[in-house]
């Protein structure tokens, strides 16, 4: 997998991911990149600071606590918010991790 990561001034992400060592190591790396971030740890802060904020994109973790990532972004849609995203999940021989 090949990602490139180059962000310009006052591009805001949110990040959604509950793991606390990944979310600060992504944290820094969009930080670098010139982005700026705002992180959360559950779905339920997700959606809050999705729908009291404006963001150029989000990127969601699948699975959280309080709420997953896809019923965050069905929740999102639904609203009628169409920031861009962007979906973290793992899984091994067809099972989520």
């Amino acid at each position: 997998m090949h990602c490139v990561i180059s962000g310009t001034d006052n591009m805001r992400i949110l990040l959604a991911e509950d793991e606390r060592e990944l979310s600060d190591a992504l944290v820094m790396i969009l930080k670098h990149n010139n982005y700026s971030v705002d992180a959360v740890y559950n779905g339920q802060d997700a959606l809050d600071y999705i729908m009291a904020d404006d963001y150029d994109g989000v990127i969601l973790d699948i699975m959280m606590p309080k709420m997953d990532g896809i019923t965050v972004l069905k929740s999102v849609r639904r609203q009628g918010n169409k920031v861009f995203h962007c979906d973290i999940g793992c899984r091994w021989n067809g099972e989520s991790l």
